[in-house]
């Protein structure tokens, strides 16, 4: 089934090369410094200003920023194999990925309307941390979530992978370490990259040598660097970014807000025009504030909606399938989330992002009202 013709195909993320960009890019070249120096720091001090953190690590990717905020925990904390760190049955694969390098164990929970985590049941024994995943652009019900941990004594680490400079109850972050991605499609885009942010100073030096090979800590005196360049004090990882990464990113954040403003707008498009259709839209959670990072929809048509989407130009992703997944099936029985296994059967999502135009808004929903005209 066709319907309106395809003049560009609209991706469900995008980037702008501006002025700025070449400007600091340039400005690396000229340098002849291409590993972690002055742009890093830089980046790493405006992105923890941002979401009001005294501490950000810029690494090579959201996923080894989640690695090692677990493992710094697990060495500061003093975790044994197999304690368990609650996760939501709804995030992507890295969430359980990460849990599972550190040796310790996922425990699932489901999700709730926002799809944030639902944490309506106790933690099994032997559970230390639970991480909330913060889905598209808002914060899960972090108040819940801290009263849960400090019931049961548990440490937060927040995927935030999805959510950048999003407060909840006024606060953007809330956990011990915070997580973000500035890879493809993510609010800030820098090819690859991440961060881990925190406000405790110890914690931070364990994250940053964890991401350097476990190298030691910040050097103390300028006297400290020859006897410390090369004392391993753990063993660690090459997880850091380039001075490229950083320069890029730094050049997106003067025009975040404004970006971020026109990603709401366009969600609000959609929940406007797209609500006499049988969807199931996204909801902005009480308290929170929501900047988009796609747009979702749930619909028992996925399937065909999607081929006819990407049929007609729009590309599409499934929303973020996990319990389903053929390498999780010894972890997890998809049947015992009932909440996350209908996204997993009925959800997409498509682009709401700055690169797109009112045109290509116009577009989508054609489409969707063509589609559901026909079905």
């Amino acid at each position: 089934m066709s319907a309106l013709s395809v003049d560009r195909r609209i991706g469900v993320g995008g980037v702008t090369t501006t002025p700025r960009t070449r400007e600091y890019i340039g400005a690396v070249l000229d340098s002849e410094w291409y590993s972690p120096g002055k742009w890093c720091a830089r980046f790493e001090r405006e992105w923890a200003a941002l979401h009001d953190r005294k501490y950000a690590i810029f690494v090579n990717s959201g996923t080894s920023a989640l690695q090692i905020a677990l493992a710094a925990l697990k060495e500061k904390h003093g975790w044994q194999t197999g304690y368990k760190v609650i996760i939501p049955a709804l995030t992507f694969v890295a969430s359980v990925n990460v849990v599972l390098a550190n040796r310790l164990k996922p425990v699932f929970a489901d999700i709730d309307p926002y799809y944030g985590i639902d944490l309506s049941k106790p933690p099994p024994p032997d559970t230390v941390a639970v991480m909330p995943v913060h889905i598209n652009g808002q914060q899960c019900s972090m108040e819940l979530v801290s009263a849960y941990a400090e019931m049961y004594d548990l440490r937060i680490v927040e995927d935030s992978c999805q959510c950048v400079a999003a407060p909840y109850g006024g606060k953007t972050a809330w956990g011990e370490v915070s997580c973000y991605s500035t890879y493809a499609c993510h609010h800030v885009t820098t090819g690859v990259g991440g961060f881990a942010a925190t406000d405790d100073a110890d914690l931070a030096v364990l994250i940053r040598s964890l991401a350097n090979h476990g190298r030691d800590g910040i050097p103390r005196t300028p006297s400290d660097v020859p006897s410390r360049r090369f004392r391993f004090e753990r063993q660690g990882y090459s997880y850091r970014a380039s001075e490229f990464e950083a320069a890029v990113g730094c050049a997106q954040l003067p025009d975040l807000r404004t970006e971020l403003q026109r990603r709401r707008e366009m969600a609000d498009f959609f929940a406007e025009t797209l609500s006499d259709l049988p969807l199931v839209l996204p909801r902005q959670r009480p308290g929170a504030q929501w900047w988009p990072m796609f747009y979702p929809v749930l619909t028992p048509y996925r399937d065909r909606l999607e081929a006819f989407l990407e049929e007609n130009g729009v590309e599409t992703r499934r929303f973020l399938p996990l319990t389903c997944q053929p390498a999780y099936r010894h972890l997890v029985n998809e049947d015992d989330f009932p909440a996350a296994k209908r996204v997993n059967e009925q959800g997409l999502y498509f682009g709401c992002h700055p690169g797109m135009s009112d045109a290509d808004c116009s577009r989508i929903d054609a489409l969707l009202h063509d589609f559901f005209r026909r079905t």
